[in-house]
């Protein structure tokens, strides 16, 4: 039952389904950076309903 409520938790629960869908669309917005802007450059982004500990846990 633990494994059921872990999976249908909140994205921020490593072993969600959301998270999983989460870190997929992240890594498709982060090539999408690589490939458009130079390493090492600034970088602003405007995250409407974000959250700050999700940028923080990705390193941004």
């Amino acid at each position: 039952m633990k494994k059921l409520k872990n999976l249908l938790d909140a994205s921020h629960n490593p072993e969600s389904i959301g998270n999983k869908f989460r870190h997929r669309r992240f890594f498709v917005f982060e090539t999408l950076i690589e490939k458009n802007f130079p390493i090492g450059s600034e970088l602003k982004i405007l995250d409407v309903g974000g959250t700050a500990y999700f940028w923080k846990d990705k390193n941004f």
